[in-house]
């Protein structure tokens, strides 16, 4: 979602529980869904755990996949930050995103609807001084435990120059005033 910024600090999230499970996270677990792989050229490097999706260009129109069964009560507190700091609303894409290092995100623009439309919130879970994310050609260093929403249409990229895999939560959040229709709770 474009805004008056590059990226902005939100504030801690409770992560804790989330970075105690990223060593269970199985090779065979990153690499079960590759569609952000294969789907954009740019993610090739990255592996992707993905909970809920934006299947087309309308993001009320996001569905759950199976492992959100499994991790919800996990997120839910970090859900639940991220949505304190926007109101009323709802998560509409949640996955765990892991660049290994030496790898990188080339830089790029997010386009569509789907993400003009919410609030493109990144929250590192494991990160390294090496790792720089780049906006707009601004250099950045994201913090683990801390809630960033990214100016995700403008030029963006990752390099992970650090010595150990870069992990964020990424949340695409949409506000209900720009809900079509869609109700209930955020985690059922």
């Amino acid at each position: 979602m474009m805004f008056d910024g590059l990226v902005r600090n939100l504030g801690p999230a409770p992560v804790a529980t989330l970075q105690a499970m990223l060593p269970a996270i199985s090779e065979a677990v990153w690499l079960g869904d590759p569609f952000r792989q294969q789907a954009f050229q740019v993610h090739r490097q990255t592996r992707s755990l993905i909970f809920r999706h934006i299947p087309g260009d309308d993001p009320a129109a996001s569905q759950d996949l199976p492992p959100l069964l499994a991790w919800k009560d996990r997120l839910r507190p970090v859900l639940d930050a991220v949505s304190a700091q926007f109101g009323p609303g709802q998560c509409r894409r949640i996955m765990l995103a892991s660049l290994p290092p030496g790898c990188q995100i080339t830089p790029h623009k997010d386009h569509g609807e789907a993400y003009a439309r919410t609030h493109r919130v990144h929250v590192p879970l494991q990160t390294d001084p090496g790792v720089r994310f780049l906006v707009d050609g601004e250099d950045f260093h994201l913090e683990a435990g801390i809630i960033y929403e990214v100016n995700n249409l403008l030029e963006h990229g990752v390099v992970n120059n650090g010595e150990v895999d870069r992990v964020h939560l990424i949340v695409d959040y949409l506000e209900d005033a720009d809900r079509s229709g869609t109700t209930g709770d955020d985690l059922q």
